[in-house]
């Protein structure tokens, strides 16, 4: 009998259909502008601006802790999809496919990068994320997406598994939604339930009245 050696994909293939499959916002997105409404161990209302790669400007009253995770939640989702290419991200990144575990988030991808990263792809979609980062490895488990108007991906629903010694040290399940503003798909609203030993928070936070800042401008 002849046995046929089945071909392993590319993990460079994987990942690059995976990049090609997110949405990222257009090249040139400066930001926006919109009201926001806030819940959860606080209450208020008030507005922000958002521009890409600074930190957001928000004017609203909240408690000082309440505030720095809005601001690191709302800096979080457009940082994470501002437009990059595959070859200036993942694609300069030495990689290698791990072993065939059979896992059902599919193929497991390990970079040789300072953050001991890893990915899971299936089916031309990431699965998991897992980093280290201040010291402190965490995993991302995504379980649900939203198609955008190009028909791309945007993840709507997935969960971040903090590491710790010898447990999990926290879980935060978050759920997203988007608007779309002149064919650009901006956030709309994120609520995050996060699990401690200390007890479950729930914070969430709404967006409308969206306005794009000028390119040139960024106003």
């Amino acid at each position: 009998m002849v046995v046929t050696e089945v071909s392993r994909p590319s993990p460079d293939d994987l990942l690059r259909r995976a990049h090609e499959a997110s949405y990222r916002l257009p090249a040139g997105f400066a930001g926006f502008r919109a009201a926001i409404r806030f819940s959860g161990p606080a209450a208020a209302e008030g507005s922000v601006v958002v521009r890409a790669g600074e930190r957001p400007e928000l004017d609203i009253d909240l408690p000082e802790d309440e505030r720095r995770w809005l601001e690191h939640e709302l800096g979080s989702l457009v940082g994470h999809r501002l437009h990059r290419t595959y070859d200036d991200g993942d694609g300069a990144t030495g990689k290698r496919l791990g072993a065939d575990d059979g896992s059902p988030h599919g193929h497991l991808i390990e970079l040789e990068d300072k953050m001991d990263s890893s990915y899971r792809v299936l089916d031309d979609h990431l699965t998991e994320i897992t980093r280290t980062h201040g010291g402190q490895r965490f995993t991302i488990v995504i379980q649900e997406r939203a198609t955008a108007p190009d028909g791309r991906a945007i993840s709507s629903a997935f969960t971040v598994i903090h590491w710790g010694d010898d447990a999990v040290a926290r879980a935060d399940a978050y759920s997203d939604a988007h608007v779309e503003v002149a064919d650009v798909l901006l956030p709309a609203r994120r609520r995050v339930a996060s699990g401690t030993a200390s007890g479950l928070v729930v914070r969430q936070f709404e967006l409308d009245g969206h306005e794009l800042l000028d390119a040139e401008t960024g106003r």
